[in-house]
């Protein structure tokens, strides 16, 4: 796990490994959690935090938020924003994904139960998308400067940095 490294004036914490089952998601959300809440006792400094799902298994996703079940497919779909009807932008679907941050589209971090915690959940294929010849990730974190930490959980971490830097 790569802590507090400066991209673009945020401090980023990523947790990538290319195996499965090694801990990734039980670590980032679990961070991600004490960072938000203020640490074990919640007398800590409270952190507003951006998780960034891009493992395609989703369990980051699945952990924060109801993701939508897609019939007959093992992959969610990241549920309608629940500020829906607040947000008024004629190119957005009403859904966000990580994903959307690598082809610069319109992107709305989604509520959790946590206060301090907001999730772009991944879109289960991420792995294709990441590697796609049109993924630019040229608006990178622009618009998440308002996050005191942003938490990468990834099977992919290292492919995704050029697109942060």
């Amino acid at each position: 796990m790569n802590t507090d490294e400066m991209y673009n004036g945020l401090r980023v914490l990523s947790s990538y490994h290319r195996k499965g089952g090694v801990g990734k998601t039980f670590l980032a959300s679990t961070i991600a959690y004490l960072l938000a809440t203020g640490g074990p006792d919640g007398n800590g400094i409270k952190r507003r935090v951006l998780v960034l799902d891009y493992d395609s298994q989703q369990d980051s996703s699945k952990a924060f938020l109801k993701m939508d079940a897609i019939p007959g497919d093992d992959e969610y779909a990241a549920p309608l924003h629940p500020e829906l009807e607040e947000i008024d932008d004629p190119e957005w679907s009403g859904r966000n994904t990580s994903t959307d941050i690598l082809f610069d589209s319109p992107v709305y971090e989604y509520p959790t139960a946590f206060e301090n915690i907001k999730v772009l959940p991944s879109e289960g294929n991420v792995e294709s998308c990441a590697s796609s010849d049109t993924a630019s990730g040229q608006t990178g974190f622009k618009n998440f400067d308002t996050y005191a930490r942003l938490v990468f959980n990834s099977r992919i971490g290292r492919r995704l940095r050029h697109c942060y830097c």
